[in-house]
């Protein structure tokens, strides 16, 4: 595995922490670490898979442990504008994967991925393996990959995710846990030198606050970083950058997995 920089922003909601309550309730932390964690396994699989001709993508699903990991080789640099023919395939789940690639300008190339119930639908849904309920994207998830090769041979990754997901429970109310990020990586010499992540779930704690998160995987492949909701840390994240852990604070132990 390639050794990397990375950076997260996590932004979700929270109570007053001063007052003893942790901001998030017992059943959705776990939801919150999937969310980051796959985030940052998606940027890292990216960052390692760019070099050269070859291109990375990724889009790992919540819920389950499935999405679609993959690299493509151009047959040509990107000169100009040009948008390729996309391609559509059905996955072992019945849903379909739409992949695109286009040249947005000389040495700029977008790879577009996103999956769908069915070739016509703009949604996905399907039920949960990691938890019991049903999952829905609606629109359907999708990430675009954008990678900026440079004069002096580096490249450049950024990928914006803006997704509106609802979990439902099989006992109990819906949680929506919308989350939107700005993924931004850098590679020399075929090595992931650096990335950072800028996550936020608006709407997944229990008043609807902001709460964020940074984390830090440094160049031996070690994590650190905090969650933290108004300024104030309520738990600490450490790990290697594929499988990052998260150790809350005292008053969000017990919501420990």
């Amino acid at each position: 595995m390639k050794l990397l920089l990375t950076s997260i922003l996590l932004v979700v909601a929270s109570l007053n922490t001063a007052s003893g309550q942790c901001p998030i309730a017992p059943e959705r932390k776990p939801f919150v670490e999937e969310i980051v964690g796959k985030l940052v396994f998606d940027l890292v699989f990216v960052a390692d898979n760019v070099h050269g001709s070859e291109r990375g993508f990724a889009l790992t699903l919540f819920g389950v442990d499935s999405g679609t990991l993959g690299q493509v080789l151009l047959a040509f640099p990107c000169t100009a504008r040009t948008l390729y023919e996309p391609t559509i395939e059905r996955r072992d789940d019945g849903s379909y994967q739409r992949s695109q690639l286009s040249c947005e300008a000389a040495g700029v190339g977008v790879i577009r991925l996103d999956i769908t119930s069915d070739k016509s639908s703009h949604m996905l849904t399907y039920p949960a393996t990691r938890y019991q309920g049903t999952v829905l994207f609606d629109p359907n998830p999708r990430a675009d990959w954008r990678t900026v090769e440079h004069a002096d041979g580096s490249f450049s990754i950024n990928a914006g995710i803006a997704r509106h997901l609802i979990f439902t429970p099989t006992a109990g109310e819906a949680v929506d846990l919308t989350h939107s990020a700005s993924l931004t990586g850098r590679v020399v010499n075929g090595t992931p030198v650096a990335a950072n992540a800028d996550v936020i779930l608006p709407a997944v704690t229990n008043n609807a606050r902001p709460l964020v998160a940074h984390v830090r995987v440094d160049e031996a492949g070690n994590a650190t970083g905090t969650v933290e909701v108004d300024g104030t840390s309520i738990a600490t994240i450490t790990g290697p950058g594929f499988e990052l852990s998260f150790a809350w604070s005292t008053d969000c132990a017990a919501l420990s997995r």
